[in-house]
């Protein structure tokens, strides 16, 4: 147990945040959410369902231990966290449509 605390220390100190900007424009934030609603539709949604019910089954079918229990359910949360991440960033998109859509003309 020892080691696999080491290994997840020693991967985490590895993550380099410095590029990450916080504070996006407007246009910048398009981009972005653009960007995720092309390749979230085309690829990933489907290849993170997959992922989840990998873990599912092997949650529910191959794990011998709690330890392997707790992992996997760790895993389908940080798969769900990416999930809810990229469709809340297209939710913006979508929003952002709404908001400058033009109100149909409705005589009196």
């Amino acid at each position: 147990m020892n080691d696999e605390i080491k290994l997840i220390r020693h991967n985490l100190s590895s993550i380099d945040l410095s590029n990450i900007k916080e504070d996006l424009t407007e246009d910048e934030l398009d981009a972005r959410a653009r960007n995720i609603q092309v390749v979230y539709h085309d690829f990933f949604k489907e290849e993170l369902d997959k992922l989840i019910l990998k873990q599912v089954e092997f949650v529910a079918k191959s794990a011998t231990s709690m330890e392997q229990v707790s992992f996997g359910r760790g895993t389908m949360n940080g798969i769900s966290l990416v999930k809810e991440w990229m469709e809340g960033e297209m939710n913006y998109l979508i929003k952002e449509e709404e908001d400058n859509s033009i109100e149909p003309f409705k005589p009196i």
